[in-house]
């Protein structure tokens, strides 16, 4: 979620919503009320997978998955202080189609930063800016493939302190044994570099945009991969291009299948790994209203929850094989389950 200027939370539901086709929903993080501010449709633009970005001009930017004219999704603006929602553009596919994650990045220039994964010259997705002051887009690189290479979804841009912008890629190589990429950009001279590749055995499938650090490294997660095919956290320094696993998930208590940034909070970069799809502990429904339902396994577990901020809010015991029905009702709108899989976020519904 995007902590923006006026004091709430906001984000994005890919579902769900009047037209189930996703909304922009507010927390606030004072009384823990949820608010739907706009549901998506059609014509606006259907299943925004990604993130929203707030821009100098105070506007809250994102995009659509699909929907829109073409339905190869749309580029839209949120005013918090109108509640006012507008569609900016309409993707095509000649010039990127298709913004799985959708979080833009508002570079030095002012301009908006994101990537597609469709569309383009060689229709394996592009690098795309859009000028915020002059209603401008333009398709500033487009990803080219290998006749081996399948590219899955590309995480975004950052513009890192050395004017780059850098990303990660999805892709899935036979011949080369390769399962993502590191890259970086340099829009004067328009020079794409790969920096990484991620391996089978070390790392596979980033999902999310990078993040820099106070130490001036970049900070990421993969999907899959590593000691325990569960995942890694990694940093890579820009001025060596030295690759570092930091973290291999597990898949139990320490978490697995990371789908998230890494962000920094003080001296220590953190993240929340969601549990594994297929986990051994059901909880439903989500979102809840006072009481949540708890299948356990056939092992017993301990959960503990916990709110946005990580404070304790409680914790249970549960046997092996049981089905228990736990109140919630003091909890905030959004809280989390850690269980020996993993962790899970939960939201309430008033």
């Amino acid at each position: 979620m995007l902590n923006a200027a006026d004091g709430k939370l906001y984000g994005l539901c890919p579902k769900g919503g009047a037209n189930n086709a996703g909304v922009i929903y507010k927390i606030d993080p004072v009384t823990d009320a949820y608010t739907d501010v706009f549901d998506f449709s059609t014509t606006d633009g259907i299943e925004p997978y990604g993130s929203l970005t707030q821009a100098s001009d105070g506007n809250l930017y994102g995009c659509t998955f699909a929907g829109g004219k073409d339905c190869k999704g749309v580029l839209f603006s949120y005013n918090p202080f109108t509640k006012t929602y507008k569609k900016l553009i309409d993707f095509q596919t000649s010039t990127g189609a298709n913004p799985y994650d959708g979080k833009l990045f508002q570079a030095t220039d002012g301009k908006l930063y994101g990537t597609t994964d469709n569309g383009g010259s060689f229709s394996s997705g592009v690098i795309f800016s859009y000028n915020i002051a002059t209603d401008a887009y333009a398709d500033v690189f487009d990803f080219s493939s290998l006749s081996s290479d399948i590219y899955l979804s590309k995480c975004g841009v950052i513009e890192a302190t050395d004017g780059l912008l850098y990303g990660t890629l999805q892709q899935y190589s036979p011949e080369n044994s390769r399962y993502g990429s590191l890259y970086s950009f340099n829009r004067n001279t328009n020079t794409y570099t790969d920096l990484h590749d991620f391996t089978g055995t070390d790392e596979q499938f980033p999902q999310r945009a990078l993040k820099q650090g106070a130490s001036g490294k970049l900070y990421g997660t993969a999907f899959q991969g590593g000691v325990h095919s569960n995942g890694v956290a990694y940093s890579c320094d820009i001025t060596s291009f030295t690759f570092t696993k930091l973290i291999d998930f597990d898949g139990g208590i320490a978490g697995g299948a990371p789908v998230c940034e890494i962000n920094e909070s003080g001296a220590t970069a953190t993240c929340i790994a969601d549990l594994r799809s297929g986990s051994s502990v059901k909880i439903y429904p989500n979102p809840a209203v006072d009481f949540i339902t708890i299948v356990a396994s056939d092992k017993e577990e301990a959960l503990l929850f916990t709110d946005l901020l990580g404070k304790d809010l409680g914790a249970l015991k549960i046997n092996a094989n049981s089905k228990t029905n736990f109140n919630v009702s003091s909890f905030p709108n959004i809280f989390f389950v850690k269980s020996s899989d993993g962790v899970q976020r939960m939201m309430k519904s008033n």
